[in-house]
């Protein structure tokens, strides 16, 4: 008995010894995978900080170069080129200076070169000994946000669908991946699937992580933005307003006072204003935003540009078409120049210059701007979504102001299509029966009550969201008088 009882003592004594050792073994695999990774993570930033010291920063050294004019954007390119060959094998160092430089580009409006940077970044990740999903997503989702600016959407729905799919496989959701989600389908013209998208962010739990709080309070600021400019494009005016004062608010909170990211709302809002026919209040968000945008990204940016679309479109409301052509032509070789002539924001500047030229007798130019901005649009055209149902608003005024009028008809028959999935009262909407009502005024087989009756439908619905003095409405006002002398071709707002 007391062997069998010596025996059971030194299996368990042999027991906890194996088990002992098993933890003292699997510890010290532990601490050597943490000493190797704190070496590997201490390797990768002296790379990254050799990096930006030598080959970005010490650019800007007159002695080195030999030059003293060396600007930011040459200092990147000229590093962006040799992320590839000095890392060739350390790609997750080359993976963090790629999204690095990529974020740069982006802030510079530069975005394809933002975009090539983050497909290196992901061709870094695919060779390095960890494929770490969350990275792979990320990227993805940066990617398709990128893309979504350069105006890819096709590649950008693409790289948003890839990083979903990893955080669904995952089992995870990410507010990131929603908001940018919800960004594509603003730019889509997709606004009612974009809203719940915008909506789960929004009511995300903010988080005790003061940097996490921090970060969260920059998406929810982002897609009460967004939420925003969607309400706009659907013409749900009183709640549109809410979301531009709340993300005003934030940004102002979050960014101070002098933030682009506070400018970039402000233009927006200043276009909404004007929008309702608040021209004193629209003047002032503009102004702010030119402001901040002039001293925070210096006379080079072109976002620095960005109100000028709000101003243009004032003097156009004001019918001042010579002050409107001189902010629109610079406007639209910026934009042509830095996103590319087939930007939904670039064929937006040149549809609206066309409209303005019209307006002021200069035919051949504003035929020939309208000709090449509808068949530059063309081949995206669907992919613009109900957005392009601005364009279409602007070719047809000026093809009224050109007399082509079959080309009228035809676009009207479009706009009816694009605007049937926004608010009734939208005053794209709205305008079809005045445009409708200025092409039957020529044509004497058609009789004048039924042109008086479409001006009226047109009045009537525009008062629905428009005060009686708005611009818009004193046009169709002068038209049902007959005070304007002659009739205007193409009535209204941009």
């Amino acid at each position: 008995m007391a062997a069998q009882q010596r025996r059971r003592l030194l299996l368990t004594l042999s027991g906890g010894l194996a088990l002992g050792l098993v933890g003292s073994l699997l510890m010290y695999w532990q601490a050597d995978v943490a000493r190797k990774q704190a070496q590997k993570t201490s390797s990768e930033k002296q790379a990254i900080v050799d990096f930006l010291a030598n080959d970005l920063l010490a650019q800007a050294d007159p002695y080195k170069t030999n030059r003293s004019d060396i600007t930011l954007r040459a200092a990147i390119d000229s590093a962006a080129g040799k992320v590839d060959r000095n890392f060739t094998n350390q790609p997750d160092v080359a993976l963090a200076l790629h999204k690095t430089i990529a974020n740069v580009y982006e802030g510079l409006g530069l975005y394809q070169l933002a975009s090539d940077q983050l497909r290196h970044a992901q061709n870094d990740h695919a060779k390095s000994s960890e494929q770490i999903p969350h990275i792979s997503a990320d990227l993805s989702i940066s990617l398709c946000s990128t893309l979504r600016s350069a105006g890819d959407f096709e590649n950008a729905a693409l790289a948003c669908e890839a990083g979903n799919q990893i955080l669904r496989t995952l089992g995870e959701s990410s507010d990131s991946a929603n908001l940018i989600t919800g960004k594509l389908l603003f730019e889509q013209g997709r606004c009612k699937e974009a809203l719940p998208e915008f909506e789960s962010v929004q009511s995300s739990p903010t988080s005790s992580n003061t940097a996490d709080a921090r970060r969260m309070r920059e998406l929810i600021s982002d897609a009460s933005y967004f939420s925003a400019l969607c309400l706009q494009e659907l013409g749900r005016t009183p709640a549109a307003q809410d979301k531009f004062v709340q993300t005003i608010q934030i940004r102002r909170e979050r960014f101070g006072a002098k933030s682009p990211y506070l400018a970039w709302v402000l233009s927006d809002y200043g276009n909404f204003l004007f929008e309702q026919g608040q021209f004193v209040q629209a003047g002032v968000a503009l102004e702010e935003s030119r402001d901040i945008f002039a001293n925070s990204l210096g006379e080079d940016d072109p976002e620095r540009y960005v109100p000028d679309v709000g101003f243009a479109l004032i003097r156009l409301y004001a019918h001042d078409w010579p002050s409107a052509i001189k902010l629109l032509g610079p406007l639209h070789a910026v934009k042509e120049k830095t996103l590319g002539a087939t930007h939904l924001w670039t064929l937006k500047t040149l549809s609206t210059l066309a409209w303005a030229k019209s307006e002021v007798g200069s035919e051949e130019e504003a035929a020939k701007d309208l000709d090449t901005a509808m068949a530059l649009a063309q081949p995206k055209f669907e992919a613009f979504g109900t957005r392009a149902s601005f364009l279409v608003d602007q070719w047809i005024r000026t093809s009224l102001a050109l007399g082509r009028d079959d080309l009228v008809r035809s676009l009207i028959k479009q706009q009816q299509g694009l605007v049937s999935a926004l608010e009734p009262h939208h005053m794209r909407a709205a305008m079809l029966p005045c445009y409708w009502a200025e092409l039957l005024r020529h044509d004497p087989a058609s009789a004048q009550a039924s042109v008086v009756q479409l001006e009226n439908q047109c009045r009537n619905e525009l008062l629905i969201g428009l005060p009686a003095d708005h611009p818009l409405v004193k046009d169709v006002d002068a038209m049902l008088a007959g005070a304007t002398g002659k009739v205007r071709r193409s009535p209204g707002r941009p």
